[in-house]
């Protein structure tokens, strides 16, 4: 469809360069995406999934942890203090970096 709009040149054009589109056209078809796509996101975030509680509670598992995120590893995974390499803080990995 053809339409007349009054666009700030400027921003158009640092749109088109910064995500590397080959036209003007291109960047407001992507931008229009990107506002429908954050309009939605918006929705679920205020409407959720829609699920009753019944259904949530039916897909929650027992072995839910907080302190491993989802689940819990299994049994036959390995612990994690047993690991390949010897774990480094933040700080000492920096500190050697800047060594180098």
């Amino acid at each position: 469809m053809k339409m007349t709009l009054h666009i700030d040149d400027d921003l158009l054009d640092r749109v088109v360069k910064a995500y590397g589109w080959e036209t003007k056209t291109e960047a407001i078809h992507n931008s229009l995406r990107e506002m429908d796509r954050l309009a939605r996101l918006r929705e679920f975030g205020r409407n959720g999934l829609g699920l009753t509680t019944a259904e949530l509670t039916s897909a929650y598992s027992d072995d839910n942890d907080p302190d491993w995120g989802f689940v819990r590893p299994v049994s036959s995974a390995p612990a994690l203090s047993m690991v390949a390499e010897t774990p480094v803080t933040y700080k000492a990995a920096i500190s050697k970096r800047r060594k180098k």
